[in-house]
């Protein structure tokens, strides 16, 4: 019997999908020791032995039509039999059989065989689920309640139902639902599933989401109903911003496309699609906005309106329209829901008649109110970051970008008219905010802890790593960057989650490491790359949000720290999970982008862009920063193209980084100095972190950057783009332990001063002042702390964590560090602890891992694990070769 089984079957990254859209799906698995499957303890006289000889040889997988037709191994149902495949891989393994269509539910099963040739037993059946693959699939017209987009009466929040009988017991039903700018679900009274703020926001005119549910359970023999509301979320933003969504090309009336797909019993389909059958209405909802808020008059509700045998004979006609230019495509990434539910720490009376309410954390979401009162009360809550010197909620403090006329006057505001019966309880459903304070104004009588539940929401992701240390102020910084990465998604990447919610791409790039090591961020980026895809232009130009307005971001070019995010996510996406396809689907776009920056480049050299914004002192570094990262551009280029065949556009990529590092030479640097451009921190650490210097060069720019760091006692002096490198130049040349001092400083600038302040997430400015408190584009710290500390690296050469690359910094006055971190493989860890004049080191790879592992110390012992090979010794480490299992060292340590 084989050594390893099988676990986790993935589809397209996805456990049991439902609207996979892709023709040729993916599939992967992970490997397990079959006795630590079967629950039998693995032998512990030979520590490791078992899980290190495990390596997968070959595998097989069946894909069938039914269930029963796998359990039977009955082959007539089957749609793909792959047969046994002599091959190692276990991701991203490309479907192969029949065409497959539209609401096609395909089920699964892998066994595997180890290296002996033998055979594992099979997984547990999984199933993926195909969406609809072609626009003429969809039977659904586009409802809307009206087609005018202006005016109090136009912006009410729109009600949709539709009654229908079902002829006879239900065996599956499916809901295919693009309710835009957002919608809500409901059957027979009930909302379906825990999703908020479906779908994501996209590039409606370019493309669309549909979300699919299962609602086998809910619907039922006889009659039933269906209810829709729509918020305008993107689709219809009339409130206004300098950033433009107010006349994006695509803005019109919220609407609705809705498919539903009973299968009987007896194996007879029947259709509940939106037509003109349908009735609409308004209803409580009275207003709501992406930016601005909601108002709700409970007096308004009309109760069983989504229930079969309500009275809808004055509800109106839906209005046909034409619906979004783009295509529809499925969601299939993760939705925001409300992840955690947070009882406020204190409140206090900040002036009479309003109540400050403290979460104790800033965060996005929303807060859910519980009031008694007459009918006819307003209730008011306004959300804050931060608080005024008097204690008062600065309610107006990220607003400035928000143009406030007629509706706008708003700004993070829910309003609540009560009903006046008994205990009344409501969210908002259709915005979300960006606070740590909610403001609570009209509220009758006093209010106490429990009138207020802060609920936490955000796009799902599940947590794939971990770090901690010994030093409390890094630890801090990780949590924060956890909370300022998850404030900043709803459903793509965005810069602040109050007066913006835009995707600069730059903070996109600068975070997606972190994002990668600590959660299942690959769904969410290849959605998003998708609108990356839809809004370049065809001479290469990108905008610097996506998604973008039509209005504002293309003519404002931040230049290549920001338009570079085209190269710098797929090219991650291929390092962290081995997806060669999204390179294969990015390339022409990557290609594009670099053609228009030898277009626009003098001599190699380029002199545009928004460069190291946010620096604390000094300016952005412009040309430098553009030309270093033009440069690391064309060699991750010319790196894909060589993967992909394109031998021409790999020599023109080549011959392109050498032109530009020739022109980066003449244009900023003093060989005899080591000096970069203006000699700041920025200039220097982001010619070393992009390649551009050239290796005999590379020691005598470094001893210029430690002295320059020295100079200013340490501290940190660099924006968002030279903090990522400077960080990830001192792990390069062996001083994590300068980096650390420079994250855990108290003192302005840093990471440690913002911890000092008592600051929950990381912040935009280093100094604070009134800038957002909740931004993520610092957070390239978090990916620091595995790739510097636990030492956990990706390895270009066998992508997806196939091979990796373990080297563990030890640092002085630092007792201990290390992480987890799970691959699409499974979990890796690595922890180092110092005790006395010792440091024992703690590595684990999963089955069908292997890794290089350089460890500090001319003489390190194997304490458990069995035998390694020792690949090479130097003056003071030593690197061994690991395949799977657990593995436990010690070294000889001195203090640096």
């Amino acid at each position: 019997m084989a050594q390893i089984n099988v676990s986790e079957l993935r589809c397209e990254y996805a456990l049991n999908p439902l609207g996979i859209d892709v023709s040729n799906p993916r599939l992967s698995w992970k490997l397990v020791d079959a006795k630590a499957a079967s629950g039998k303890k693995t032998p512990t006289a030979k520590p490791g032995k078992t899980n290190r000889a495990a390596k997968q040889k070959a595998y097989q997988i069946v894909v069938a039509g039914q269930r029963e037709d796998l359990e039977k191994d009955d082959p007539r149902g089957t749609l793909w039999d792959s047969g046994k495949v002599e091959n190692h891989q276990s991701v991203h393994v490309e479907y192969a059989g029949k065409k497959l269509k539209s609401g096609q539910r395909c089920w699964w099963r892998v066994r595997v065989w180890d290296e002996n040739g033998e055979a594992g037993t099979w997984s547990a059946i999984s199933f993926w689920e195909m969406g609809m693959l072609k626009n003429e699939d969809w039977h659904g017209q586009w409802l809307s309640r009206t087609k005018e987009t202006e005016g109090a009466d136009n912006v009410r929040t729109p009600y949709f139902r539709k009654e229908f009988r079902v002829q006879g017991p239900v065996r599956q039903a499916r809901v295919y639902i693009c309710g835009l700018g957002t919608h809500e679900l409901r059957l027979n009274g009930r909302k379906v599933g825990d999703h908020v703020l479906d779908p994501t926001f996209t590039r409606f005119d370019k493309r669309a989401l549909y979300v699919a549910h299962d609602v086998t359970a809910m619907v039922k023999e006889g009659a039933n109903a269906v209810g829709v509301t729509l918020g305008s979320g993107w689709y219809n933003p009339y409130d206004k911003a300098v950033w433009g969504f107010d006349k994006a090309p695509w803005r019109a009336a919220p609407t609705l496309r809705l498919e539903m797909r009973i299968t009987l019993a007896d194996g007879r389909e029947q259709i509940v699609a939106s037509d003109e059958g349908w009735k609409v209405s308004t209803g409580p909802l009275v207003s709501d906005s992406i930016y601005c808020g909601e108002t709700y008059d409970a007096r308004l509700e009309q109760a069983g309106w989504d229930e079969p045998g309500f009275d809808d004979r004055r509800w109106d006609k839906p209005v046909v329209v034409e619906g979004p230019k783009g295509r529809l495509a499925a969601q299939v990434m993760q939705p925001m829901r409300v992840v955690s539910e947070i009882r406020p720490k204190k409140m206090w009376q900040s002036r009479p008649g309003v109540w400050v309410f403290d979460a104790g954390q800033n965060l996005a979401g929303a807060a859910r109110l519980r009031v008694k009162g007459k009918a006819g009360t307003q209730v008011t809550l306004k959300y804050a970051e931060i608080l005024l010197p008097d204690g008062n909620a600065d309610v107006d403090g990220n607003a400035g970008l928000i143009k406030r006329q007629g509706f706008s006057d708003r700004f993070q505001e829910d309003r609540y008219i009560l009903k006046g019966r008994g205990v009344e309880e409501w969210q908002a459903k259709f915005t979300y905010h960006g606070f740590q304070y909610v403001e609570v104004s009209g509220y009758p009588g006093r209010p106490t802890l429990d009138s207020i539940t802060v609920l936490e929401i955000h796009t799902d992701l599940a947590e794939t790593g971990k770090f901690t240390c010994a030093n409390a102020t890094l630890n801090q910084t990780w949590r924060n960057t956890r909370w300022s990465f998850f404030s900043n998604l709803p459903g793509y990447p965005t810069d602040c989650p109050h007066r913006e919610k835009n995707g600069w791409t730059g903070d996109a790039h600068l975070a997606a490491e972190q994002a990668m090591y600590n959660y299942e961020s690959m769904l969410m980026y290849t959605n998003w790359l998708e609108d990356l895809r839809d809004e370049q232009l065809p001479d290469g130009r990108i905008p610097s949000i996506i998604p973008a307005s039509g209005v504002f971001g293309i003519e404002n070019s931040c230049g290549p720290g920001w338009d570079s995010v085209c190269v710098y996510i797929p090219w991650y996406m291929y390092l962290y999970y081995g997806d060669r396809r999204v390179l294969e689907r990015h390339y022409a776009g990557m290609k594009k982008y670099l053609k228009l920056l030898g277009r626009q480049a003098k001599k190699g050299v380029l002199h545009d862009g928004l460069g190291d914004w946010c620096p604390t002192m000094f300016d952005r570094c412009i040309p430098v920063t553009s030309t270093a990262i033009y440069y690391d551009l064309a060699g991750i280029a010319a790196h894909i193209a060589g993967l992909l065949g394109q031998t021409k556009d790999q020599q023109y990529f080549q011959t392109t980084a050498a032109q530009v590092r020739e022109g980066f030479y003449r244009e900023f640097v003093n060989v005899k100095k080591g000096f970069i451009g203006h000699n700041q921190q920025t200039d220097l650490a982001c010619a070393l972190y992009h390649g551009v210097i050239k290796p005999e060069d590379q020691a005598k720019v470094f001893a210029n950057l430690l002295k320059v760091i020295a100079a200013h006692a340490g501290h940190i002096s660099c924006g968002i783009l030279g903090a990522k490198a400077i960080l990830n130049v001192l792990m390069q040349f062996g001083r994590s332990d300068l980096a650390v001092k420079m994250i855990s400083n108290p003192e302005y600038p840093g990471w440690g001063y913002w911890v000092k302040q008592g600051a929950t997430t990381l912040w935009e400015e280093w100094h604070g002042g009134n800038a957002s408190r909740n931004h993520i584009m610092f957070g390239d710290v978090s990916a620091w702390f595995y790739r510097a500390l636990a030492g956990i690296c990706p390895d270009p050469q066998k992508p997806g964590f196939e091979h990796v690359i373990i080297r563990p910094q030890v640092v002085d006055e630092m007792k201990f560090a290390g992480a987890e971190f799970t691959s699409l493989r499974g979990k890796i860890a690595s922890r180092w602890e110092r005790k006395g004049q010792k440091v024992t080191f703690a590595i684990t790879l999963p089955i069908n891992t292997t890794a290089t592992v350089e460890l500090p110390g001319p003489q390190v012992k194997v304490l458990s694990g069995g035998q390694v090979e020792v690949v090479e010794k130097k003056d003071q480490a030593t690197v061994f070769t690991l395949r799977a299992g657990a593995y436990q060292f010690e070294s000889a340590w001195a203090k640096k």
